[in-house]
């Protein structure tokens, strides 16, 4: 129900929220390839010795792993009260032309700023949950990487080294991952934005509710964006009435038909309050249409722009990733072969988005 547009949860996807627990991610791996880095015998030891190794390089792990997120603490808290603050900021403008035409003073009540310190609180305490399960999944980490190191060794005739290298990439490669409510592995840095979206989008709705009955709205305008997915596409940027009855006194959708498409998974699009008769529409029938049908050059060829943008994430994604992987080896180890893949990846994205005329979205594979 909020009036926050598409920029702003693109702004989500790698915040300074995000980033800071993607460098505490960086950071933690470093820590165990340092560790790893540091067993050189792996070859003669014993099973047994092998699981002390295990046992106490794994704890060692696990303490600092807390001590890293506690000494980030009130830096997260810092940043959650900002992003919900310019969240609270951005869904009242959506309202500023009714409530002039209510002539009603902009501001929050007693209970939306409720709404909004509960909200902030809970999304730091559902953070701080993170703690214990992210230092469990470091151990867990550094206990796999010592296992497949010393198996290597002994089974495929590999030297210390060659397995310790092996073990390193594959820790780079991996990260810490979290289980989801569907039981599914994601990354720390994508269970974070899974959290602070969700948390945003159903504060924002909260707040948005109380808004529209003071305002007396009786119905809803979807924000629009070009590259919506085509079902949406033709949906979008419309004016919908919550009644069937209002549907039909003002010639326009009913609500009831469209509401569940914006609940789909990863759809950016929110929608807000109007009073229909009142309430001008944003976009025109044309402007519409043009946003429906846009398509961009790639490879020679027209597409929609829709599948130009999945290209270009996944292309971010890809970048983000090799990124993620050379900085715990720097120095550690040649990563000169992840370093020449980068590169090519940068080159494509560049060559990519000249092409298709998107704009590069370089702050989504930033890592700092």
């Amino acid at each position: 129900m909020s009036g926050l547009k598409p920029e702003f949860f693109d702004n989500l996807e790698n915040n300074k929220l995000v980033k800071i627990y993607t460098q505490l991610d960086i950071k933690i791996i470093a820590l165990i390839v340092d560790k790893l880095l540091k067993e050189q015998k792996l070859d003669s030891l014993s099973k047994r010795q092998l699981r002390i190794l295990i046992e106490t390089g794994g704890k060692e792990i696990f303490e600092q792993t807390l001590k890293e997120m506690n000494l980030l603490d009130d830096k997260i808290k810092k940043e959650i009260k900002k992003v919900y603050d310019e969240m609270a900021e951005e869904n009242f403008k959506s309202y500023d032309d009714l409530y002039d035409y209510k002539q009603i003073e902009r501001k929050m009540s007693k209970s939306q700023i409720q709404i909004l310190n509960g909200a902030i609180k809970q999304t730091g305490k559902d953070l701080s949950n993170f703690t214990k399960t992210v230092a469990f999944s470091a151990e867990q980490l550094y206990v796999n990487a010592v296992d497949k190191a010393y198996f290597e060794v002994i089974t495929g005739g590999r030297t210390v080294n060659e397995a310790l290298k092996d073990a390193t990439r594959y820790l780079a490669s991996e990260g810490i991952k979290l289980k989801d409510k569907a039981e599914r592995k994601v990354s720390l840095e994508v269970a974070v934005r899974r959290n602070l979206r969700a948390g945003i989008k159903q504060t924002a709705d909260s707040i948005t509710e109380e808004i529209e009955k003071e305002l007396g709205c009786n119905g809803y305008e979807v924000v629009a964006h070009v590259g919506a997915r085509p079902s949406h596409a033709e949906a979008q940027g419309k004016q919908y009435a919550l009644t069937k009855e209002d549907a039909k006194k003002y010639n326009v959708g009913y609500w009831g038909d469209v509401e569940d498409l914006w609940q789909e998974y990863n759809c950016r699009h929110t929608y807000f309050g109007i009073i229909l008769g009142i309430s001008e529409p944003v976009y025109t029938k044309k402007e519409l249409l043009e946003m429906q049908n846009k398509e961009v050059t790639y490879k020679g060829k027209k597409i929609p722009e829709y599948d130009a943008t999945q290209i270009q994430r996944k292309l971010e994604r890809e970048q983000r990733s090799l990124l993620k992987q050379i900085e715990p080896l720097k120095g550690k180890q040649d990563v000169s072969d992840l370093e020449e893949k980068l590169q090519l990846k940068k080159t494509e994205y560049k060559s990519f988005c000249k092409e298709t005329g998107l704009t590069p979205k370089y702050g989504r594979i930033e890592i700092y």
